[in-house]
């Protein structure tokens, strides 16, 4: 009995450390993963609050290939996630400027070597921008969308 109530005791202080991360305005809404890369970001200037989910998977983002971002800092105004790889230090810092979402990429050498990538460095922002074909992403209709996620939103219906 004891040891079904010291795990069932670790996995609620597990669920309560992994807090989702999220940067909140008046404008806006940002939720992020544990690596740094957008869940969903909410628009809440909008009459109705207009959400924007990135993809998820191999084309999350913003994120950099290959390298593991933890995150740094997190506050009201500033969240920062950061990773090593080869000496080098890659960082996303989202923070806010006057009621707009920031994004800085930034990438530091910390070692004495010159660093020249061969295939240069990939960044991954993780927005859905597939287009099957013109006119079909100017056509709007009222109704309820799928987001990439296969989740239903309110709203518009876009495209095909």
């Amino acid at each position: 009995m004891n040891r079904i109530l010291y795990t069932l005791f670790g996995l609620i202080c597990c669920l309560i450390v992994q807090a989702q991360i999220k940067l909140e305005t008046p404008s806006y809404l940002v939720y992020f993963t544990n690596q740094g890369e957008i869940s969903y970001y909410i628009n809440k200037q909008e009459v109705q609050p207009d959400t924007i989910y990135f993809r998820s998977g191999k084309n999350t983002g913003p994120r950099f290939e290959g390298v593991r971002l933890s995150l740094q800092k997190s506050n009201k105004k500033q969240v920062i996630f950061n990773g090593k790889k080869n000496n080098i230090l890659y960082k996303i810092d989202y923070h806010d400027q006057k009621g707009i979402l920031c994004v800085n990429i930034s990438l530091t050498n910390q070692s004495q070597k010159l660093f020249m990538p061969e295939n240069g460095i990939s960044l991954c922002l993780g927005l859905n921008t597939y287009m099957d074909k013109f006119p079909e992403w100017n056509q709007t209709q009222t109704g309820s969308r799928q987001n990439i996620h296969g989740h239903t939103c309110q709203g518009h219906q876009y495209g095909g």
